[in-house]
């Protein structure tokens, strides 16, 4: 047996670089942002919203995938929007949804003021932040242009049950190739990679985050969950899962896009599986990986 696993990350963003920083969007402290610059001059940028991941409870807009993402997207010439939202346990999934549309409203109305370019505004978030970008996307299409979600939670009902269907097929594969990083750390809870439930307990923070139990079909689960918001109008995503994920099972995005494209008619929603990746690896932040998604954006058609 082996214990769950995730990345820790080990960078954390200082701002000693154009932009602006700690801008409130709203009232309550969490509630600000940072706007970051490629360089000091008086143009506008095109612009990546991004969310950071952390459960829901933890983490910051300098910290975790955030740090690695706005370098790459600076980098490359775009501006970087990241922010700070209310998390457990002071709000539930509908407040934590409102404050990132509320950030996402006060960018598109401020743009010129912080040199941003929101026309093909894009936004991308790991893990919960890649559950609140496929919000984003799904309830706010006219705002938002393409959403990258780095292992979400698409399903909420469902995360137990994928992840006991993939432990027990596990055990018949030959073994996966090993996903290793001097970042990776056990999984909060501490559990072993056999333990269920893992996600449908009564005091585990998805629970605590849809405001009821998972053991059970719920109206909050239901509605918390982003593949029952599924039209024909969304905007093109990208959603790159782990196989070796044993946090978020694969199946969240598999099965995201599978009804997405029965519902849409085409491919603008993708699904990538990283062979052997954890939950948070390194192996999303690869220059192959990159310039990969860099140019999924830049396409004119999808």
């Amino acid at each position: 047996m082996t214990k769950r696993m995730w990345a820790a990350g080990d960078l954390s963003l200082k701002p000693e670089q154009p932009g602006y920083f700690d801008v409130a969007y709203g009232d309550d402290p969490a509630q600000k942002l940072d706007i970051w610059l490629p360089d000091q001059t008086t143009q506008t940028y095109p612009t990546i919203f991004f969310i950071h991941g952390g459960g829901f409870i933890s983490l910051d807009k300098r910290e975790s995938e955030s740090s690695p993402v706005v370098l790459e997207a600076l980098n490359r010439g775009y501006a970087a929007v990241s922010i700070n939202y209310r998390m457990l346990p002071q709000v539930h999934f509908e407040e934590t949804i409102q404050d990132i549309q509320d950030a996402l409203r006060f960018v598109i109305d401020h743009a010129t003021d912080f040199q941003l370019n929101t026309t093909n505004l894009v936004v991308w978030g790991g893990s919960a932040g890649g559950y609140l970008a496929l919000m984003a996307g799904l309830q706010r299409p006219q705002w938002v242009k393409r959403v990258v979600a780095w292992y979400p939670i698409t399903d909420f009902p469902q995360i137990d049950t994928q992840l006991a269907s993939n432990q027990l097929i596990q055990q018949f594969l030959p073994p996966r190739a090993s996903d290793h990083d001097k970042t990776y750390v056990p999984a909060t809870p501490l559990a072993e990679n056999t333990e269920f439930p893992f996600h449908n307990t009564a005091d585990s923070l998805d629970a605590q985050f849809v405001g009821d139990s998972l053991a059970h079909p719920s109206v909050k689960g239901l509605l918390a969950s982003p593949i029952n918001y599924l039209t024909p109008t969304m905007p093109p995503m990208l959603l790159q899962h782990g196989s070796g994920d044993e946090i978020i099972p694969m199946q969240q995005s598999v099965e995201f896009a599978v009804k997405a494209q029965r519902i849409t008619q085409d491919h603008r929603i993708q699904c990538e599986i990283i062979p052997g990746a954890i939950h948070g690896s390194v192996l999303f932040m690869t220059p192959e990986n990159y310039n990969h998604i860099f140019d999924w954006l830049s396409r004119k058609e999808h």
